[in-house]
């Protein structure tokens, strides 16, 4: 099922303040935090492909949303990975390392076409900002 954009960025928010109710309920590493990160990480990341397809992001931010990415899905494996394979936690685990492989190719490829890894060159650092669009740098 696809989820508007504006459902994903509500899903986003949501987890991200069960998050922080997590954190302080229960501190550290837990399954609850594993599983919304796992939530959290699937809305960032179709949230930035959404921007990125629509020209609302420069290749730079489009980068630096896939490191987040990255480094929520090291998390989720750091959780979830050490769990039985064969439950749906380990399984979930399992399917971070497998995403996380696949977006890293990605990344590499774009910072080669980029060639810009300075993260001073960044416009915005969160979703919140000020969006622009590409074209709109080169004018």
């Amino acid at each position: 099922m696809q989820l508007s954009k504006e459902i994903l960025e509500k899903k986003v928010d949501f987890c991200d303040h069960l998050l922080l109710l997590a954190s302080r309920l229960s501190p550290g590493q837990s399954e609850m935090k594993g599983y919304l990160l796992w939530e959290r990480h699937g809305c960032v990341l179709r949230l930035a492909q959404w921007d990125w397809f629509r020209m609302k992001c420069t290749t730079v931010q489009y980068i630096s949303s896939l490191e987040a990415v990255c480094q929520s899905l090291r998390e989720i494996i750091a959780i979830l990975g050490p769990i039985r394979v064969d439950s749906v936690e380990g399984g979930n685990g399992l399917k971070a390392k497998q995403e996380l492989e696949e977006l890293e190719t990605q990344l590499q490829a774009l910072e080669k076409q980029t060639m810009h890894r300075e993260p001073t060159l960044t416009l915005r650092k969160n979703r919140s900002e000020t969006r622009f669009n590409r074209r709109s740098i080169a004018l």
